[in-house]
């Protein structure tokens, strides 16, 4: 009987520990700093170089107030964005690198052009995001990135090295259809939504698909390979390649 009592107690300290832990855990995401997006908006305008590293960006960035191309290198790295992010027909001159941040919101960046490289590496996007007519004129590293819902990259140009070995699309559309990948365009290892659209598409050098998963149906009607197209190890569900 003793022993019972003595491993009940046992066992409520770690439950309290563990409690403690979790607590901990939630009070530093919540302690967070928080940067107002109005406050990046105006570095942009001022033309200043952009750089935010573990913060919480609050308020809509809405790249739409700028005049003109966008001239500030911007280093928004292992944040949380929380609010709406609005790009569209944006230009950004100098690299872009939005690596380990959250999307909490709905993303446009429908018809934006990045002249440099544009880095979104293991970056979560947990709404919608629109890269439909995007033009990447350097590389697009999109490597380990996942996404929560509907991926629009219709009609965008890749125009050096694309990168989304590793990614998560969401179980929902993923489309491609399209897209031009200039450059070397990589997916090795990357899961596919339930209807994923590579229509029209077309990939000038080598295409690699190793390992990738297509869980769900899979539109690839007259899709060009012009280089080495790398289809080892792929899972494919439903493919209608004729449709």
């Amino acid at each position: 009987m003793l022993c019972r009592v003595f491993a009940l107690i046992a066992l409520m300290a770690i439950v309290a520990l563990g409690g403690g832990l979790l607590s901990d855990l939630g009070s530093a995401k919540e302690d967070l700093e928080e940067v107002k997006a109005f406050d990046i908006l105006s570095e942009m305008r001022d033309g200043k170089a952009v750089e935010r590293r573990h913060v919480r960006i609050v308020g809509v960035l809405d790249l739409r107030e700028l005049d003109g191309p966008v001239q500030s290198p911007i280093t928004i790295v292992n944040c949380e964005i929380q609010d709406l992010v609005r790009m569209e027909n944006a230009t950004f001159v100098a690299p872009v690198s939005f690596e380990e941040t959250t999307f909490e919101s709905m993303t446009l960046l429908s018809s934006a052009r990045f002249n440099d490289s544009a880095d979104f590496s293991f970056a979560t996007f947990e709404d919608t995001v629109f890269f439909d007519s995007a033009v990447f004129s350097k590389d697009a590293r999109f490597r380990g990135a996942r996404f929560g819902r509907d991926a629009y990259f219709s009609n965008a140009v890749f125009c050096g090295v694309s990168d989304f070995n590793f990614t998560r699309f969401s179980k929902e559309y993923v489309l491609f259809d399209g897209a031009s990948f200039l450059g070397n365009a990589h997916f090795e290892d990357a899961e596919f939504g339930r209807w994923t659209n590579f229509y029209g598409s077309r990939f000038s050098e080598d295409a690699d698909f190793l390992l990738a998963t297509f869980p769900g149906r899979s539109f690839l009607a007259n899709v060009v390979f012009e280089g080495d197209a790398k289809f080892a190890g792929v899972e494919m569900i439903n493919t209608f390649p004729g449709e």
